[in-house]
């Protein structure tokens, strides 16, 4: 938790990407970082899917609903901090976090 603090001290934007569903992912990241988990992750991101997020253009964003674990079908125009999101790609997580794309002028405040 430290570290993660410390990164979030200097300025870092910090993405949590996991393929498991929302339910695993906050039981699991209670238990380890404590209840207040989500306020150190700028863009939560659930059920990725990777690697096929990696490699992938046309995967929009969908938020999950917390306290139902449902996927809400409506378009994302932005990842908000406190929100869950499934799916994506990481072309759209780029676009979405207002970072330019990988031709060496990524946003110095991030880490990847």
């Amino acid at each position: 938790k430290d570290v993660l603090t410390n990164l979030k001290d200097s300025g870092k934007r910090l993405i949590f990407a996991s393929n498991s569903p929302y339910w695993y992912v906050d039981a699991g990241m209670k238990y380890v970082l404590g209840d207040k988990w989500m306020d150190l992750w700028d863009a939560i991101i659930v059920s990725a899917g990777k690697p096929a997020f990696y490699t992938e253009t046309r995967r929009p964003f969908r938020e999950v609903n917390r306290d139902t674990n449902r996927v809400r079908f409506q378009r994302v125009d932005r990842l908000e901090k406190g929100k869950v999101y499934t799916e994506g790609c990481l072309q759209e997580l780029t676009r979405l976090m207002d970072w330019t794309a990988f031709n060496g002028e990524q946003d110095r405040a991030t880490k990847y």
